[in-house]
């Protein structure tokens, strides 16, 4: 099998205030990685496919930012458990890469108060159940 050659994975520009907000120091999320590892597990979750818009302007160019693949998933398991739900097996950081970015407009649209920046747990819970 042939190994994705995929050093970083892009996080829409829509999601990155998101993103900064809540890895600020003293926040739940350590660190960019840390949240990232949850928006991949809220798209495998998921029902939905990434919007074409959001995945034709995941490039730098476009105002994307990008992250070490090999530091989001420095033992692999992130990509083992794509590679076993989804059966991709040749791109599993382009699929992490899109999972990352549905999770991310989830926690957006769906399960996060912008005003305060809570997180509904419990509406998360619901729905993967």
């Amino acid at each position: 099998m042939k190994k994705e050659k995929k050093e970083y994975i892009n996080i829409h520009k829509n999601y990155l205030e998101l993103l900064d907000l809540l890895t600020k120091k003293d926040t739940f999320f350590s660190d960019g990685a840390h949240l990232i590892r949850f928006a991949v597990s809220l798209g495998l979750s998921a029902k939905t496919e990434l919007d074409s818009k959001i995945s034709s302007e995941l490039r730098r160019e476009d105002g994307a930012r990008n992250f070490k693949s090999t530091e989001i998933d420095k033992e692999e398991q992130i990509t083992f458990i794509i590679s076993e739900i989804t059966g991709e097996l040749e791109k599993k950081y382009s699929k992490m890469e899109e999972l990352a970015n549905i999770g991310f407009g989830l926690i957006k649209e769906k399960y996060i108060d912008s005003d305060t920046l809570i997180i509904d747990w419990d509406k998360i819970a619901k729905d993967i159940s």
